[in-house]
């Protein structure tokens, strides 16, 4: 059947993974960021895929060695546009913006 009305398609949400477009355009290994930050390439890799959650400490490192903001990473680990809990996932990226100027 053919119909002049649109075809209604969902949409998804695609958020930009910071940490693996970072490490590509410096062309760093997953192994180089977890060595500066003090994890292992696996854990940069969990991370990427979103299947652990970073600490706020490991969160202020990945910040302080990649540059990319603390609400940027906050806003990847915890699912983007998808935030339940954006109050927790704000206080958890100010904890972190704290600890990155504090060193």
């Amino acid at each position: 059947m053919i119909t002049d009305s649109p075809t209604v398609r969902p949409t998804t949400l695609v958020v930009e993974n910071p940490l693996l477009h970072w490490r590509k355009r410096h062309h760093v290994t997953q192994a180089a960021l977890g060595k500066a930050c003090g994890v292992s390439a696996g854990t940069i890799s969990q991370i990427e895929h979103r299947h652990i959650e970073p600490t706020v400490r490991l969160v202020a490192r990945l910040a302080r060695h990649t540059g990319i903001s603390v609400a940027r990473l906050v806003s990847f680990a915890v699912g983007g546009a998808e935030l339940a809990g954006a109050e927790t996932a704000m206080g958890v990226a100010a904890k972190a913006e704290e600890r990155t100027r504090t060193g």
